[in-house]
């Protein structure tokens, strides 16, 4: 048996968790090390919600290849009737486009369509912007703190491992044959990764009609 130790405890070690005793269960003996878990972590406090947004990086196939993967990873949840346990919902978002191409996630949402030029200008003129175009399309949300707790209940009831506690040396797990590195932002001080920079949001939630929704 392989032994394996994931770096992390948030939403992306987690999930390489699971990822990773799905298909080597009978092969690996996974660990995952975390000085904190859900609901401590960055991803507890996100919105959840899979679209392609704000891609900096000029290999978009590269981005839709993982963006494929991980709506691929919810669907297949959802598809096993986890969505209420793991927080998932299939959500109906109307993407507003600078300009008039097709938005970068129509090769991976459901029924991705046009919206009206005339909602458009609706929007333009309600708002006081320029939008050139826009589409309506069907993604997933997560509730990330139940979504997180999913995972980790999961991971454990499958014979993963977790331990509480601070790695500050890749050095500390060298008796592993493979180290994941989940760390985020403390992957700085473990590795010397010095382009993990952190970047302010807030999540606000509202309510609305139906009839808005539409």
């Amino acid at each position: 048996m392989y032994n394996i130790a994931i770096l992390g405890g948030g939403v992306i070690g987690l999930t390489t968790a699971a990822v990773l005793q799905d298909r080597l269960s009978s092969t690996a003996n996974i660990t995952v090390y975390a000085d904190r878990l859900s609901p401590n972590t960055t991803g507890d406090v996100s919105a959840g919600l899979w679209t392609l947004f704000l891609i900096q990086d000029p290999d978009l196939d590269k981005i839709l290849a993982w963006g494929r993967r991980t709506y691929e990873w919810v669907l297949q949840l959802w598809k096993a009737g986890h969505a209420g346990k793991a927080g998932i919902a299939l959500q109906p978002v109307k993407l507003l486009l600078n300009d008039g191409t097709q938005s970068k996630n129509a090769s991976v949402v459901f029924g991705e369509c046009p919206m009206a030029k005339v909602q458009v200008e609706e929007v333009n003129k309600a708002l006081q912007v320029e939008f050139q175009a826009g589409v309506n399309y069907v993604t997933f949300t997560c509730q990330m703190t139940k979504y997180l707790s999913f995972l980790q209940r999961r991971f454990v009831q499958e014979g993963g491992k977790i331990v509480v506690r601070r790695v500050d040396s890749l050095n500390q797990l060298g008796e592993y044959d493979a180290i994941v590195n989940c760390s985020g932002m403390d992957a700085s001080s473990l590795v010397g990764d010095d382009q993990m920079s952190p970047i302010r949001g807030q999540v606000i939630k509202v309510s609305t009609s139906a009839s808005a929704a539409g």
